[in-house]
């Protein structure tokens, strides 16, 4: 999950990162929060959706207006943050990036209606 664009060459827009950074992604999820003062406009991975489709990583956005249904921000909340293990030498970043690898989650994505639904599949519950 990432605030704004991802491959913008505008940071203020999003995360200026290349195809190459994130190969190895599993999928990516741009979201429109406005709390930074403003709503930034989501690509829908423009910059690199071919790069997307062909590694079968996996889009979405989440639009923080009526365009999304529901959002549980908590959803992530209690994972273990490993980006200070990956990235030790990056403190001051520690606050804004977090790095998390769920077990147990699962997403369902409609193509034909854009609906997508995310959630933690919870053993023995």
């Amino acid at each position: 999950m990432t605030p704004g664009r991802v491959g913008t060459s505008s940071p203020e827009l999003g995360v200026p990162v290349s195809f190459a950074q994130i190969s190895g992604f599993r999928g990516i999820c741009e979201v429109s929060d406005s709390r930074a003062g403003y709503m930034p406009e989501l690509s829908y991975g423009s910059h690199m959706f071919q790069d997307l489709v062909e590694t079968g990583i996996f889009y979405c956005a989440l639009w923080g207006d009526n365009r999304t249904a529901a959002w549980q921000e908590s959803l992530f909340d209690g994972l273990p943050d490993l980006f200070p293990e990956i990235c030790p030498e990056s403190a001051e970043l520690f606050s804004m990036i977090r790095v998390t690898e769920p077990e147990d989650l699962w997403y369902w994505n409609n193509e034909q209606t854009g609906e997508t639904l995310c959630g933690f599949l919870r053993k023995g519950k």
